[in-house]
């Protein structure tokens, strides 16, 4: 009904949207509770391998990443990464600031795409992205040290992720004294 849909949506249009669009393709859909996470695993799981992988890629990261970083991981480029990138940007998979330079920044479109993305991913899949978003950052010189204490983390690299850890502690101080320096002036 439609207070479900709703309160499944909470509120969204592109939830509702997308609640209404996966229920009406359902055969047991009157028998069943509606589920967000199904209705965008569904259209997930439609997406072809390469979009799949680069959704992927972008849910994974704690928060924004540069699209040339993103493109790169999932093995995309050149006009084949524009074209993937605006196909889930149309899909409303994922946002991007600007267009689709390599600088720009991309990201889930919402939390629960970001969610139900990572839910869908095996361990071991998940793992060895983590793995391999670390060492694009690293070659590409991106070496923002609390995202590689994630990825590396989640990697499993316990070891790698403690070298950034102690690095991203550093420059934290280092911010910290520049601003109480800053601010005693």
């Amino acid at each position: 009904n439609a207070e479900t849909i709703i309160n499944e949506a909470q509120g969204h249009p592109l939830f509702l949207n997308e609640l209404v669009r996966y229920h009406s393709t359902q055969e047991d859909a009157g028998t069943r509770p509606l589920a967000l996470d199904e209705a965008l695993g569904s259209r997930i799981v439609a997406l072809d391998e390469d979009s799949r992988r680069l959704l992927a890629v972008v849910a994974l990261a704690p928060g924004s990443m540069m699209q040339a970083t993103a493109t790169r991981t999932a093995v995309i480029q050149g006009a084949d990464a524009i074209k993937h990138v605006k196909r889930l940007k149309a899909a409303h998979l994922v946002r991007t600031t600007g267009g689709t330079r390599g600088t720009d920044l991309i990201e889930p479109y919402h939390a629960r795409i970001r969610e139900a993305v990572r839910r869908r991913l095996p361990e071991d899949e998940r793992r060895a992205l983590h793995r391999r978003i670390a060492l694009v950052m690293e070659t590409s010189g991106l070496k923002d040290p609390e995202d590689l204490v994630v990825h590396w983390r989640e990697a499993g690299d316990l070891e790698r992720a403690a070298e950034y850890a102690e690095s991203a502690a550093a420059r934290a101080e280092q911010d910290r004294k520049s601003t109480r320096l800053n601010s005693s002036h």
